[in-house]
């Protein structure tokens, strides 16, 4: 299992949706508590990657 931070919170970004296509892929919230600005802290989408 992988986890990252899914770039398409800000671009239209398919790069992991293509480089692990052969794999499970899921996005879930998540909460993030540092940020530079105060106002962008809080939930945003998380991949998830899996084998099984």
């Amino acid at each position: 299992m992988l986890s990252n931070s899914d770039p398409t919170n800000y671009v239209d970004d398919p790069f992991f949706d293509e480089l692990y296509q052969d794999f499970n892929i899921s996005r879930i919230l998540a909460s993030r508590m540092i940020n530079s600005k105060g106002s962008k802290r809080g939930k945003i989408r998380e991949i998830l990657v899996t084998n099984y």
